[in-house]
């Protein structure tokens, strides 16, 4: 298979692996605390950055930690720091300051 039908197939996987990760991992975190998801990512990249590194003519570990690295910076950016946007930010306060706001305030 050549390499953009491999990054294509890889983009599709995240793409409906995202689905279900982002749901599960978004329930568990709901009960378990936003603190250790949030640092999934970087952990995450770190990890699968140096198994690159030291094993880039492994062709499946490099496909295999492309998946994974696309799915924890997903979860770990755009999940759970939505989620706890959503926390910390009551409605009311961000309706009341965007009726109230003027360039001049």
């Amino acid at each position: 298979m050549s390499g953009f039908k491999v990054l294509a197939s890889t983009q599709g996987l995240v793409g409906i692996l995202s689905l279900f990760v982002n749901q599960l991992g978004g329930k568990i975190s709901d009960s378990k605390g936003r603190k250790t998801f949030l640092l999934i990512g970087p952990i995450g990249n770190v990890i699968c950055g140096s198994l690159v590194f030291k094993n880039f003519e492994n062709r499946s570990l490099v496909v295999a930690c492309r998946v994974i690295r696309l799915l924890i910076t997903t979860f770990s950016n755009t999940v759970m720091v939505t989620a706890s946007l959503a926390d910390t930010v009551t409605g009311g306060h961000c309706r009341e300051n965007r009726l109230h706001w003027t360039p001049w305030s």
